[in-house]
């Protein structure tokens, strides 16, 4: 009886989740941004302490949930004081494009804001256009407060409202031009204020949602340390696995051929010919069969004068096999990339937006201290 009861209410819940009048009946959620998740370590989400440090040091984009433009690599920002009482400050964001090879440098105006019920401001406000955000409206939190639809009950979920503010919203939609910062960066539609809250936030590296997409950013003092560490993981990897492909091939290489009966299984080229003298179709397949071969099979000259063989689709296999160990070691790289992180944001990350499905990162990016910005191995 236990167990029909559970099965029951089991039913009940998953049909409230895809029940769209429930959810938008939902007034509270679970809390994402809890000021109060580790008193001991303090406040891990403290919006202004972060740009405080962003003004000692840059932070490099790692990963992302959602991505923009697929041609932004080489993100960095840093900040710089505006007002300390009023807890304004421009934050610059540098990046790279790979279609136009160059650099962009855009300037967002932040202010810090205290999300509701909130004891801290866990909150920045951004501006493009170098004014400093208004204060007003509050900011209701990314996962706190249900202004967004959740039909699937996930823990983080995307923008909803009523069917007259959706049309509203639409038809006041401002689309952005190929270009604009503000769109490669963060997508959507032309925005005055634009909400960044701090799923988490400590010198080292810090989690920040915008909207439906979670960023994580890493201090740049520790990007070498990340990718060092990083690198050896995989190349130690990737060595076992090499070693293990040559030993299965090496065995497939020593197992012997079943024997051939000469008289049944083989035929002269005489009788070939024969055959197709007779048979229209058959000399059609052999002429098709002396051109593949003759394609399948390429002759070199050597240095010595030496002329050699080498079979077109053994070097093809090869080719393709170096090709998916290669993509192989990109993914386990960026791999290892994300478990070098540091533990702490990597479980905020993981806690609050799964994983990561866009590496921002680059290796063709060489980011500087002196300038505090990236600059690329552009050919």
């Amino acid at each position: 009886m236990g167990l029909l009861y559970a099965v029951f209410f089991a039913c009940i819940a998953m049909a409230s989740c895809l029940s769209k009048e429930w959810t938008t009946q939902m007034i509270v959620k679970n809390p994402e941004n809890d000021p109060l998740l580790n008193s001991k370590l303090g406040n891990f989400q403290n919006a202004w302490k972060s740009i405080q440090m962003t003004t000692r040091n840059t932070y490099v984009l790692m990963f992302r949930t959602k991505i923009e433009d697929y041609y932004v690599k080489c993100v960095s920002a840093r900040a710089s004081i505006i007002d300390k009482d009023n807890k304004t400050a421009n934050y610059t964001i540098t990046y790279y494009h790979e279609k136009r090879k160059s650099y962009t440098n855009v300037t967002v105006t932040l202010r810090a804001l205290k999300q509701t019920d909130y004891l801290l401001e866990n909150v920045l406000r951004g501006r493009f256009n170098e004014t400093i955000p208004s204060a007003d409206p509050i900011p209701q939190g990314s996962n706190n407060y249900i202004e967004f639809n959740d039909e699937d009950c996930t823990s983080s979920s995307s923008p909803f409202m009523d069917a007259a503010a959706l049309e509203r919203d639409r038809q006041n939609e401002d689309y952005l031009e190929l270009g604009e910062p503000q769109l490669e960066m963060f997508g959507g539609y032309k925005r005055t204020d634009l909400d960044f809250y701090f799923v988490y936030s400590q010198p080292s590296c810090s989690v920040l949602r915008v909207g439906e997409e979670c960023d994580l950013w890493l201090r740049h003092s520790d990007l070498q340390a990340v990718l060092e560490a990083a690198k050896n993981e995989t190349e130690k990897e990737m060595a076992l696995i090499k070693k293990k492909l040559h030993t299965e091939a090496k065995d497939r290489r020593n197992v012997p051929a079943p024997a051939r009966n000469g008289t049944e299984n083989e035929m002269s080229e005489d009788t070939k010919e024969t055959e197709a003298q007779t048979h229209p179709l058959a000399e059609r397949e052999l002429e098709d069969s002396t051109a593949e071969a003759s394609q399948m099979t390429e002759e070199t000259t050597t240095t010595d004068g030496i002329t050699s063989t080498s079979t077109t689709t053994e070097q093809c296999e090869e080719d393709e096999e170096d090709k998916k160990l290669k993509e192989l070691a990109e993914t386990k790289f960026e791999q290892a990339v994300f478990r070098n992180i540091p533990v702490a944001c990597r479980f905020a990350f993981l806690q609050s937006c799964k994983y990561p499905r866009y590496v921002v990162y680059d290796e063709t990016c060489n980011c500087t201290e002196t300038e505090g910005d990236y600059r690329a191995n552009v050919n």
